[in-house]
C-alpha cells in the first residue's frame, strides 16, 4: 500500500501522487482496531478501483497436466505433491 503508490514512495514507479491516497494510507497504518482498518482499506480499494494507477501484469509459468485417468494431484506453482495422486 505505502511504497508503491504514496506520492513520495521509494517503488512508486507509476509516479502517481493523489493527496486523498496517501491520507487513506495514512489512516490505514495508524488504524487501532481491525473495524477502522477494514473502513480504511474499503477505501483505498475504491479509490484505486477508479483510478487505476498501475497494473500489475503477472503470468505464473506453469502447466498442469491432466488426463482422465489421473485424481488427486492439485495444481500448485512450488511443484508436485505426488503424496495423494491415483492412477486408474
Amino acid at each position: 500500500l505505502k511504497s508503491p503508490l504514496v506520492s513520495d514512495g521509494p517503488w512508486n514507479a507509476a509516479h502517481f501522487k493523489n493527496p486523498a491516497y496517501d491520507g487513506m494510507v495514512t489512516s490505514y497504518l495508524k488504524a487501532l482496531d481491525v473495524g477502522a482498518q477494514r473502513s480504511a482499506a474499503s477505501d483505498i480499494q475504491k479509490l484505486l478501483l477508479d483510478e487505476t494507477p498501475v497494473i500489475f501484469s503477472y503470468f505464473p509459468d506453469l502447466l498442469v497436466p491432466v488426463r482422465k485417468n489421473v485424481s488427486g494431484l492439485p495444481p500448485i506453482a512450488a511443484g508436485l505433491l505426488l503424496d495423494r495422486v491415483s492412477l486408474g
